[in-house]
């Protein structure tokens, strides 16, 4: 599957003012503007991955029937699936591939990058199979980075990207998913100027989805997909 074109809009689960991770929620998603749909996956006392935030959410659907029931509506959208807690990689993309999603879905969250191989040389354009979130490759206190002179910032910034190519030249992990306070030019401008793309979360104000449009984001995830799509046309015509 090729990789798809910068400026995505993720329909993060619970979009359209719908019940998060619920059916109703899919039938919503398959049919907006969004090119990703965002999944949440959570893991029950006794073992079952369930469709939720939290592995307390009383009302979750099993994530097998969640997901047969998702590749049955006609859609060919690709997939996050969001990652809530550690050790749920091996068992969702099991899920996955045995319900004919795998091809299309990429993960975020709480994911093990060690998990991942590199790509071969061949496969140059493709799906990011990951989108590594700050917390998972030891960025931490971004909030507070942003607060610093320009000089601190870089020295912030120099300091972890070594991290961040070893990663990259690990795994073929290219993209961060960053919360969106965290980010603004200077972030984005730095990671582009190292090979890596940017996904922000979840940005629901018109200001600052059009801010991000024009800052030109690998992937927007927000609850206002029409909104956001609308947007898109106006700033890049698409």
């Amino acid at each position: 599957m090729h990789e798809p074109q910068a400026n995505l809009i993720t329909a993060h689960a619970g979009a359209g003012d719908t019940p998060p991770n619920s059916r109703e929620f899919l039938r919503y998603a398959t049919q907006s503007d969004a090119d990703i749909i965002e999944i949440d996956v959570s893991k029950r006392e006794d073992g079952r991955l369930i469709a939720a935030h939290s592995s307390t959410t009383a009302k979750a659907e099993d994530l097998t029937s969640f997901c047969r029931f998702l590749a049955s509506l006609p859609s060919r959208q690709y997939l996050n699936f969001d990652l809530k807690a550690p050790g749920l990689e091996k068992k969702t993309v099991e899920i996955l591939w045995s319900t004919g999603l795998a091809q299309r879905s990429m993960y975020s969250g709480t994911v093990d990058y060690k998990l991942w191989q590199p790509l071969p040389l061949s496969v140059a354009l493709r799906l990011p199979e990951v989108m590594l979130n700050a917390e998972n490759c030891g960025l931490v206190a971004l909030i507070a980075e942003r607060e610093k002179s320009p000089q601190q910032r870089l020295i912030f910034w120099q300091k972890n990207m070594a991290k961040l190519q070893e990663i990259k030249l690990r795994t073929g992990i290219d993209k961060l998913n960053l919360a969106f306070p965290t980010v603004d030019n200077f972030v984005r401008n730095y990671l582009a100027e190292h090979g890596l793309g940017l996904s922000v979360w979840t940005v629901d104000e018109s200001q600052a989805i059009s801010e991000f449009w024009q800052m030109g984001v690998f992937n927007l995830t927000t609850n206002k997909v029409t909104e956001a799509a609308r947007l898109r046309r106006e700033i890049h015509g698409f």
